[in-house]
Parts: C-alpha cells; sequence; structure tokens
C-alpha cells in the first residue's frame, strides 16, 4: 500500500518506483531486437563527428582567409603568385616593379634586318622615344590598389594567382625619329631598281629584252611610317620586350615600273629587228667605215609597240660625216716637200670632197629601211657645172692619197707626186709679179687636160694667141703648160719676165706629167 509520498531527488523532483508499470509506449515493438536498437543509438553520434571538424575547418579557414584579407589589404606589396608579362613581381613594391619595365627600357635594342644582316641599330631612345618613369610608378600604384582591393582579386591570388597588366606611358620625338630613320642612316648602300629594256647584242646580232634589276632604294617616309607603326606594337606589347630584330618591309622597295614581260616591250623587240640585217658599208679608198646595226637600232623611236625610224638621228650621223670627210673649203695644212708646214684657208682650198647632205641622209634611209647590207662612197658633190671634178681619190680622211703636183713659188720648183712618191720634178717659170700676174696660190683639181691646145688672153694690143702641145687648166685660165720658147726655167725669171699667171714648164716635163696625169689631181700651189 503506498505511503501516499513520492520519492523525489535532491531537486525534488518525483522519483519513479521500482515496481511502477513501463509505459506502453516504451514496451518493446514487434520485430525488433536488440542490435537494431542499438543501430538507432549510434546514427546521431556519427553525424556529429563529420560536422564538428567541419565546421571547426571552415571557422578555422575564414579566420585564415579573413586575416589574408586584412594583411592583403595593408599590403604595400604585391601579392603572392602575382606576375606582370609572365614575370614573377610577387612582394614587389610598385617600385620595384616598374623598375623591372625601366630596365628593359634602358637595355633595350632594335634592329632592322635586311638580307640577314643589321643594317639599323639602336635603344629605343635613339629612336626618340622617352619613357614616362613618373607615369609608370603612377600606374604600377594604381595597379596594386585596384589588386587588393577586390577579394575577388585576393582570392585569386591564393588559389591561381594574378596576371597584371601595365600601360606604359611614353613621350615622342619626332625630329629624332625622322633623323635616325631614313635610307642614309642605313649601313647597307643602296642601289636604284632598273626598269627592263631594249639592247643591241653583239652575240646575237640583234636586239634583246635586258631583264629588269630590283633594287633597293625606298622613300625616306615610307620607311619612317613602317617603322613607327612597328615600334608602336613593341612599346604597346603586354611582355614589355624591348629587344627586337624586325624584317625590312621589301614592299617599299621602289619597284622597276617596266618588266621583261611587257606586252609593248616585246612588240617593240620584234618590229626593231626586222631591220637587223641593215649594215652600210662607207667607202672612203682603201679604208672604210662600217655602220651598223649596233648603231642603228638606237636611230628609231619605240613606243607603243612600234619602231620609227628618227630623222634627227639620221641627220646627226651624216653631219658627223661631213665633219670627219668634207675636204673641200676647209682649212688646209700640208706638209711641203722640204718637210715645212703649209697653210691653206678655207678659200683657197677648192679641192676635196663635199657630201651632199639632204642626198645622203635620204639615201642612208633607204639603206637601213632595206633591211639589207651595201657597201657605197657617200653621195659626194663630184664636179663643178661644166663637168670637172673637184677630187681625184682618197684614203680614209686624207684626200690626197700620195698623188698630186706641188708647186713652191719661191722656189720657181714643181715635184709631181704619184702614190707617195715623186714621179718627176722640174723648174718652173710663173706668173710675172713685175706686172701684177703672179700666179694663183691655193688648192685647186686640175680641170681637165688638153693636147694640142691655144692660149687666148688679153684684149687688143695687150691680147694674145699662143699654141702649146700640153694644157692642164686649174684656176681661171690658169694651168700647166709646156714653154718651148723659154730657154731656162727657175730663177728669178717670174720677177720681170714670167708669164701670164700659168705655170711654165720645159716640154719634156710637161709632155710626162700630162701623160700620168688625171683630172681632178690636186695641184698645191704656195709661196
Amino acid at each position: 500500500m503506498s505511503s501516499g509520498f513520492k520519492k523525489t531527488d535532491q531537486k525534488g523532483a518525483p522519483v519513479p518506483e521500482i515496481n511502477q508499470p513501463v509505459p506502453a509506449a516504451a514496451a518493446k515493438q514487434p520485430g525488433t531486437d536488440a542490435h537494431e536498437e542499438g543501430a538507432e543509438k549510434k546514427q546521431p553520434s556519427r553525424l556529429k563527428e563529420i560536422l564538428y571538424p567541419l565546421l571547426a575547418a571552415v571557422v578555422i579557414i575564414g579566420l585564415w582567409f579573413g586575416n589574408i584579407v586584412i594583411m592583403s589589404v595593408n599590403s604595400k606589396v604585391f601579392l603572392q603568385n602575382t606576375t606582370m608579362n609572365g614575370q614573377d613581381i610577387s612582394g614587389l613594391t610598385p617600385a620595384e616593379a616598374a623598375g623591372l619595365i625601366v630596365d628593359a627600357y634602358e637595355d633595350s635594342s632594335v634592329s632592322l634586318m635586311e638580307n640577314g644582316k643589321p643594317v639599323l641599330t639602336g635603344d629605343l631612345k635613339s629612336y626618340g622615344f622617352e619613357l614616362d618613369e613618373e607615369g609608370l610608378r603612377s600606374t604600377m600604384e594604381q595597379t596594386l590598389q585596384e589588386e587588393k582591393s577586390s577579394i575577388a582579386s585576393i582570392f585569386n591570388s591564393i588559389t591561381v594567382g594574378n596576371e597584371i597588366g601595365s600601360d606604359v606611358l611614353w613621350n615622342y620625338d619626332e625630329n629624332t625619329f625622322r633623323e635616325k630613320v631614313r635610307a642614309s642612316s642605313l649601313t647597307a648602300a643602296r642601289f636604284p631598281s632598273e626598269n627592263a629594256y631594249i639592247n643591241y647584242s653583239e652575240k646575237e646580232g640583234r636586239c634583246v629584252i635586258v631583264d629588269e634589276v630590283y633594287g633597293n632604294e625606298f622613300e625616306d617616309a615610307d620607311l619612317q611610317a613602317w617603322m613607327l607603326e612597328s615600334l608602336d606594337r613593341i612599346m604597346d606589347a603586354p611582355d614589355h620586350n624591348y629587344q627586337q630584330e624586325l624584317p625590312f618591309p621589301e614592299q617599299i622597295y621602289k619597284k622597276p615600273a617596266v618588266t621583261k614581260d611587257d606586252a609593248d616591250l616585246i612588240a617593240e623587240t620584234k618590229a626593231v629587228n626586222q631591220y637587223s640585217g641593215a649594215r652600210v658599208n662607207y667607202e672612203f679608198g682603201e679604208k672604210k667605215q662600217v655602220l651598223g646595226f649596233d648603231t642603228i637600232w638606237s636611230w628609231f623611236d619605240l613606243q607603243g609597240g612600234e619602231a620609227h625610224l628618227n630623222d634627227d638621228k639620221v641627220t646627226e650621223f651624216v653631219q658627223a660625216l661631213e665633219d670627219r670627210y668634207n675636204t673641200r673649203y676647209r682649212e688646209r695644212t700640208f706638209i711641203n716637200h722640204y718637210g715645212d708646214e703649209v697653210y691653206f684657208s678655207p678659200g683657197d682650198n677648192e679641192y676635196g670632197y663635199t657630201i651632199i647632205e639632204q642626198e645622203e641622209i635620204d639615201r642612208l634611209k633607204e639603206d637601213i629601211l632595206s633591211g639589207e647590207e651595201v657597201s657605197r662612197e657617200p653621195v659626194y658633190d663630184k664636179e663643178n657645172a661644166w663637168g670637172n671634178p673637184y677630187y681625184l681619190g682618197r684614203n680614209g680622211e686624207d684626200d690626197l692619197a700620195g698623188t698630186y703636183v706641188e708647186v713652191n713659188l719661191s722656189a720657181q720648183h714643181l715635184w709631181f707626186y704619184k702614190d707617195g712618191e715623186v714621179f718627176l720634178e722640174t723648174d718652173i717659170v710663173s706668173g710675172d709679179i713685175s706686172k701684177g700676174r703672179s700666179t694663183k696660190t691655193g688648192v685647186f683639181p686640175l680641170a681637165y687636160k688638153e693636147s694640142p691646145s691655144v692660149l687666148r688672153g688679153g684684149n687688143g694690143p695687150n691680147g694674145y694667141e699662143t699654141e702649146v702641145q700640153y694644157w692642164m687648166p686649174f684656176y681661171e685660165g690658169q694651168g700647166l703648160h709646156d714653154a718651148d720658147w723659154r730657154g731656162s726655167f727657175g730663177g728669178s725669171i717670174y720677177r720681170s719676165n714670167g708669164s701670164h699667171g700659168c705655170v711654165n714648164l720645159p716640154p719634156w716635163a710637161a709632155a710626162e706629167i700630162y701623160h700620168n696625169i688625171s683630172a681632178g689631181t690636186a695641184i698645191l700651189i704656195y709661196w
């Protein structure tokens, strides 16, 4: 029986009695055993074992990261795992990081390479680029502030690292740059490009196309524009690599305007070569002057695929022939029998050769356009209105060719030369100087010869008529002839008993000369 009190614990709570029945809810359920009951008691214990350490780790990591954030925010150097252009700048101050770029600038070298060799080299300063060091340090300060002001940036630094860039400021001196970058500063010599052109080939005997030449000249402005763009890229590149070799921009070379494949050039070569057989062999006695296609081709105007003979070039050539080979009415210097030099003025020189300019021009043009080889003399003025010749023969520029009559009035002597040798010599009697009948001096062609002949001259009581056997006139009624009425020749006879102007000869001498001389032979008369 119950006493009516309940046991309490020290705090006064009721204590169940020992024999008190167990509540039904606490009774063992069907289908459970002791093992299942133990499992239910272990599950909460395992969860705690996982959660508590995890929470502890989170708290520790949070405290650690927070500490790092605090340290990073207050840091005066770049965070760990920070790189600039691939270079580790962790722990460096902005000034130290800027110093890396400054060092690269001061050690800079940019070379322009042509054909594998440097032709222009210098540091960036020599090209006119000055680094703004103060601006660079300011940029690095700003970069540091941006890096440590962002939790994401700080987190990246801890985990994967930060890669930062830096804008570099430059001062540019255009005058320094232009003075540095120009053709005259390059170490390799410049040579111009040359167009393909037509030229005569001695080997082939005709004209061929000479290939164009690619030179290395350029406009300074083109190189400067390209170089400035290249330097801008170097300085703006994030790696700040100021040690560079730049290949020469071959596209700025001045290229030939005409190449060997030019259609007009090919057509012009074909057009001019149709006259490649033209050749004129000018004959001057035994000597010749050859006008070949090696010269003729250059007289053609080549344009638009066609070839036209230039009249002015032909005229120039003919005039050059005249200057060299014309001998009549030109100054003449003659070496006489005694080896002395005798001068004849142009007006006293009526013997020799004169090329008829326009006729020779027309003839030469015909010869060229025929495309064939011809041999001939130039077109000369051969004889006067009476059919008397102006010359006998020549050998090159020598129009006497060793055959002539020399009359020395002072010596009153005559020499007849044939082929360079004295054929005959004799004393003479020339015009009577006391009566003003001096023999005309000069160089004259023998007009003709006549045997026999009657000489007539003068009027009234001064008139005369004389028969001679051998008459050889050379100037306006004066000539060589026999004078069988004279008993002597030479000496001073001419001073008071001379002729009417003719050259009197002993009959034997007159006969020899007459039978061995030809019309046109030069008669040279001087004092």
